[in-house]
């Protein structure tokens, strides 16, 4: 460990340095790269089984005359169609090589940090005068460090069986690019979600993996089903997360020449897949690059949290003017999918309840990010909020500045963040709304929905700021607790008690689907739930109000008693 280029390495990047020396023992490269070759040896092994023998009449990997009998040489021998089967090894690798890079890498990144955290050696690593950027990269590199050389050992038998398999050596290096551009933002993410969860200490490696690799298996699906992955709606955003995405556009030359490929992808529609109307599916170099934007675009983000919470922890992981832009940016990338032309797979009622569902995960995701901690919210009721509400007399000028604090600060609370995020997707979803090619009555309850939507978004937010500012060490649990219960429990109750939408529509639009009330509902009945919405918001705003007062009131009791003694 005192080779020169290593001391280079150690002023460059301490974090890698210290990764690289603690994970590249001898015993674990040996392990690494036994692992790699034996892997890739079942797999040829595997494949290998399958050729046809010598008495095969019809066989998926043998050439077929215009019968579709198998044809034979000189020697009676099947004659094999090794193109096909080296496309069989390229394209096996290519989804081994997805699934383990992602999940495994995303193991192995939450689980080191998770166990940092849990020796307290993390707050060490806090104190480096490096930057955030320079250490997370560092453990990014150096963490899965055994993962890429089990991948790089790979690579040679990537590249061969693409290349046999008449594949252009450009597509190739487009997938491989693609791979790595997916690894660098799930690997990102995962560090965000350790350091996010680190109340979650012991489990959060298995989540975050076992989520990665539920989220790789349903766009799999999603990708091979029987229609094309091409839906004209708001979940054809999804596919851009996957790297296979990339897979038809790099084996379609192959595609034009083997029949046999239709059994891996479904070309029919893929010419019609558009993003605000722009053709993406006709052109391999549109699609790639979308997706390089897309993963660019929401590295970009996960950076700004990470730099945020990665220094501080206690801070939350999104500013709120930053929260304004995230949503503005979401509401654009997935409404530039759901077609405003035609629906041809889905009704504009199910590609809006999509749309909604979307933004439902969302939301719920900003009101943790912007919630701050219940140490902060004393502060912020201590030296604005108690300031502001009566304790000493103030001026038209310092209660604006109180309000501008609630929509601009970071220890503010967060419920009115969240209404001007549900404000802008609203100003967003609307016209797209109005576009679409549907009836009137239609666009009418969708607009409706989306006013119901907002209200109760802006309830559950209250609910869980409310309950961050209990006492409890556990509040946050009963916070998303409240929340789930708000959002589940109207619906199983319908259920169980037989309160369907067509004779009760009121009690409907008390749910997370509004829009199933609205559809039975007159014009006064979807004005008395929305009144009925305000009622809540305003009882429970000035619930919260109240608590803010006595926060404040006992943070400054504290203060002073502290001062005096």
């Amino acid at each position: 460990m005192n080779a020169p280029w290593l001391n280079k390495l150690s002023d460059f990047n301490p974090q890698l340095f210290r990764e690289l020396k603690g994970n590249l023992k001898p015993r674990n490269v040996a392990l690494a790269v036994a692992f790699s070759l034996i892997g890739q040896l079942i797999l040829l092994v595997a494949l290998t089984s399958e050729l046809p023998h010598r008495h095969s009449t019809r066989h998926y990997y043998c050439l077929k005359d215009s019968t579709g009998l198998c044809l034979k040489d000189a020697f009676d021998h099947v004659v094999i169609n090794w193109q096909l089967w080296w496309l069989d090894v390229f394209v096996g690798l290519s989804a081994i090589g997805i699934f383990a890079l992602s999940a495994i890498g995303v193991y192995l990144l939450v689980s080191d940090l998770a166990k940092e955290e849990r020796r307290t050696t993390l707050n060490f690593i806090r104190l480096s005068p490096r930057s955030t950027q320079t250490i997370l990269l560092g453990k990014m590199m150096g963490v899965p460090i055994l993962l890429y050389i089990v991948a790089l050992l790979a690579l040679p038998l990537h590249l061969w069986s693409g290349i046999a398999a008449s594949i252009p050596v450009g597509k190739i290096l487009i997938f491989d690019g693609v791979l790595v551009a997916s690894c660098m933002f799930f690997y990102s993410a995962a560090q965000l979600f350790a350091l996010a969860t680190a109340a979650f200490v012991g489990f959060q490696a298995w989540l975050a993996s076992g989520f990665m690799l539920m989220f790789l298996g349903i766009t799999f699906i999603k990708l091979h089903q029987h229609n094309g992955f091409v839906d004209d709606n708001c979940l054809d955003w999804l596919n851009l997360f996957n790297p296979w995405v990339a897979m038809p556009y790099v084996i379609q030359p192959v595609a034009d020449r083997l029949e046999a490929v239709e059994d891996y992808f479904r070309y029919s529609d893929i010419a019609s897949w558009q993003w605000f109307g722009l053709p993406l599916g006709t052109s391999t170099i549109a699609v790639v690059s979308l997706v390089l934007i897309n993963y660019a675009l929401w590295n970009y983000w996960i950076w700004h949290g990470l730099s945020r919470r990665f220094p501080n922890p206690s801070a939350t992981i999104l500013s709120k003017r930053q929260s304004y832009g995230l949503v503005a940016c979401f509401q654009v990338a997935i409404l530039g999918f759901a077609s405003v032309e035609n629906a041809r797979t889905y009704h504009f009622i199910e590609n809006f309840v999509t749309f909604l569902f979307l933004n439902l995960l969302l939301f719920l995701g900003l009101i943790a990010i912007l919630s701050p901690t219940r140490q902060a919210l004393h502060d912020w009721a201590r030296y604005r909020f108690s300031f502001a509400t009566g304790q000493t007399q103030t001026s038209k000028s310092d209660r604006t500045a109180t309000w501008q604090d609630w929509i601009w600060g970071e220890k503010s609370p967060a419920p009115l963040a969240i209404a001007v995020n549900l404000i802008i997707a609203a100003a967003l979803i609307v016209p797209w709304t109005l576009l679409y090619n549907t009836d009137g009555e239609d666009k009418i309850a969708a607009i409706a929905s989306v006013v119901l939507y907002i209200t109760l978004i802006s309830i559950y937010s209250l609910i869980a700021q409310s309950m961050l500012l209990m006492r409890s060490s556990k509040r946050s649990l009963w916070a998303a607790s409240a929340v789930g219960l708000a959002i589940v429990l109207p619906i199983i109750l319908f259920l169980v008690l037989s309160v369907s939408p067509e004779r009760f529509p009121f009690a409907w639009m008390f749910s997370i689907l509004p829009l199933v009330g609205i559809e039975y509902a007159n014009a006064p009945t979807v004005l008395m739930a929305f009144l009925s919405h305000l009622v809540i918001i305003a009882g429970l705003s000035l619930y919260l109000k109240r608590q803010l007062a006595i926060a404040g009131r006992s943070a400054s009791k504290d203060f002073l008693a502290r001062q005096s003694s």
